[in-house]
């Protein structure tokens, strides 16, 4: 955001990465719409240069704030070229399991939020069993928003319970190790204005399961391992077939 003060002296650039709280309100309360529509529309107007992240997320602005489109700039985010270097899948496995205790997991990297559907891939775990497979289910991210996921998780069974893993940070390395090591990465997020994990996990030649909604139906080379959220049936369907074939699948 720019101060209400402008200086004269130089030119402002902002850059808004996204304003998913007006499509998705229910998802955000309402003093967090209020203080960021509030800083973000008033930058948007007072601004030299208006950026953002993606067409998803111009159109938006555009509507959202009455700013012209064609005065607003994308500038996608880009993946780190360390995460292109060549690591050693089987070393990342042999470290998460030492450290974290887990192998032949499947993960979820984000934010805890309603919007983020941890909900929507732990059911679907549950629902199908995976752990009499001996899949392991880690979500790493911390908790920002109120969410059911908790819920979920304090009521897991004894069985199910020792498969899965909730970690709220891990460090960069470690990171990077996690995302190596997975047998497929999932995100089921439903609103986003990027999307950079899953281009992450798919740098590292991790097989990703993705979200086409948003800002990720620019996603269209994870076909045909993309879904709706809001279609349960497809996701728990394109989840087995993902893990049925993960030897199979060209990254």
């Amino acid at each position: 955001v720019i101060p209400f003060k402008k200086s004269k002296n130089c030119k402002y650039i902002v850059t808004i990465h996204d304003i998913l709280f007006n499509d998705f309100p229910d998802d955000f309360s309402f003093f967090y719409r209020l203080t960021k529509n509030l800083f973000f529309y008033l930058s948007a107007k007072r601004c030299d240069f208006l950026l953002t992240v993606s067409e998803y997320s111009k159109q938006k602005i555009s509507q959202h704030y009455k700013v012209d489109g064609n005065s607003i700039f994308v500038t996608p985010n880009g993946v780190s070229e360390d995460f292109f270097e060549n690591y050693s899948k089987k070393e990342s496995r042999e470290l998460i399991k030492g450290r974290h205790s887990v192998e032949k997991y499947i993960l979820y990297i984000s934010r805890i939020e309603p919007r983020k559907k941890q909900s929507l891939l732990l059911d679907a775990y549950l629902r199908e069993k995976l752990w009499e497979k001996d899949f392991c289910l880690v979500f790493i991210g911390s908790n920002t928003l109120k969410s059911r996921f908790f819920n979920q998780l304090e009521s897991l069974d004894e069985h199910a319970s020792t498969k899965i893993k909730w970690i709220e940070q891990v460090d960069y390395a470690c990171l990077k190790h996690f995302l190596n090591g997975a047998e497929i990465f999932v995100y089921p997020s439903k609103a986003e204005g990027f999307g950079i994990p899953p281009l992450e996990a798919a740098a590292m030649c991790t097989p990703v399961l993705c979200s086409h909604v948003t800002a990720m139906k620019d996603f269209d080379f994870f076909e045909p391992y993309t879904f709706d959220p809001d279609c349960v049936v497809e996701f728990q369907r394109k989840l087995i077939n993902i893990l049925n074939n993960i030897n199979n699948i060209d990254v």
